[in-house]
C-alpha cells in the first residue's frame, strides 16, 4: 500500500514534460520563479505542511503541561478513573493528534519534499538547465562551423593598411 501512495508523488511531476523554451529569465526572482512554477503545488504543499509539522511539535510542548495541569485538578484518591471521568475526551483528542494526526502530518509532508521535490523537481531543473546549455553549446558551435568553412567567406577583402605605421 505505502508503495502506491509513493509512486503518486513520484509521478507528480514530470521532470522531463516540458521541451520549449527551456531559456531561464536573467533576473533573479524570474529565474526562480521560471522553474517553481512547474512545481507550485508541491512547493505550496510543502509550506502548508512544514507549518503544520511546526505547530504540532509546539503543541506537544502545550500537550504536556496541559497533562501537569489535568493532573493537578483529580484528587489523587480518584485514581485513573476519575481522571478519565473527568477530562477522557481531552485526553483522548490528545492522543488522536498526537498518534495519528503527528504521524499523517508528516509523512505527508515528508512524502511531498521527498518524492516530489527532491527526486522530480532538481532533477527538472538539471535536466532543463542541461537541455539550454547544450543547445546553446550546439548553436555556437554551429556559427563557429559555419565561420571556419566559409559561411561568411564572402565579405569585402581588407583594405592594406596606410599611415605612419604601415610597412613598406
Amino acid at each position: 500500500m505505502f508503495q502506491a501512495v509513493a509512486r503518486l508523488f513520484e509521478n507528480w511531476l514530470d521532470p522531463f514534460a516540458r521541451s520549449d523554451n527551456l531559456r531561464p529569465p536573467e533576473k533573479i526572482w524570474a529565474f526562480v520563479w521560471f522553474y517553481v512554477s512547474q512545481a507550485k503545488m508541491a512547493f505550496f504543499l510543502m509550506a502548508i505542511f512544514g507549518g503544520a509539522v511546526a505547530m504540532l511539535e509546539a503543541g506537544l510542548f502545550w500537550f504536556v503541561g496541559r497533562l501537569v495541569d489535568l493532573l493537578d485538578t483529580v484528587p489523587k484518591d480518584a485514581g485513573w478513573d476519575g481522571l478519565i471521568a473527568a477530562h477522557g475526551g481531552e485526553l483522548l483528542a490528545m492522543a488522536l493528534i498526537v498518534l495519528i494526526g503527528r504521524f499523517i502530518v508528516v509523512t505527508v509532508g515528508a512524502l511531498v519534499e521527498e518524492q516530489v521535490i527532491v527526486l522530480n523537481f532538481f532533477n527538472l531543473v538539471r535536466g532543463q538547465a542541461h537541455a539550454h546549455a547544450a543547445a546553446t553549446a550546439a548553436a555556437a558551435s554551429g556559427h563557429q562551423h559555419r565561420r571556419a568553412h566559409g559561411a561568411l567567406r564572402h565579405r569585402p577583402a581588407r583594405q592594406p593598411a596606410r599611415g605612419p605605421c604601415a610597412a613598406g
